[in-house]
């Protein structure tokens, strides 16, 4: 299960069988990570209000809206994790 902390400008995953919480990315601050980077967890994102998962449980997709209100569709890829930008 995965959830986005809007407060927190990050995303979050419980773990099925522990229970246990752990942050995926996000660093408590608001701001705009450019494409391609290989991040570390703490990297910076906007507000989000929006997270999905695909298929193969390979890729997070949210929108990442910053403070000026530009949103972003965005791609994390959980194995690389590699952001980029889709819209």
């Amino acid at each position: 299960l995965y959830v986005a902390d809007s407060g927190a400008f990050g995303v979050l995953k419980r773990d099925n069988i522990t229970g246990n919480i752990t942050l995926v990315f996000g660093c408590g601050s608001s701001f705009f990570t450019p494409n391609g980077f290989n991040l570390s967890l703490n990297f910076p994102v906007g507000f989000i209000s929006t997270l999905a998962v695909d298929k193969q449980g390979l890729n997070l997709y949210f929108n990442d809206r910053l403070n000026n209100n530009s949103t972003f569709v965005r791609r994390f890829n959980l194995a690389t994790r590699t952001l980029t930008s889709l819209v």
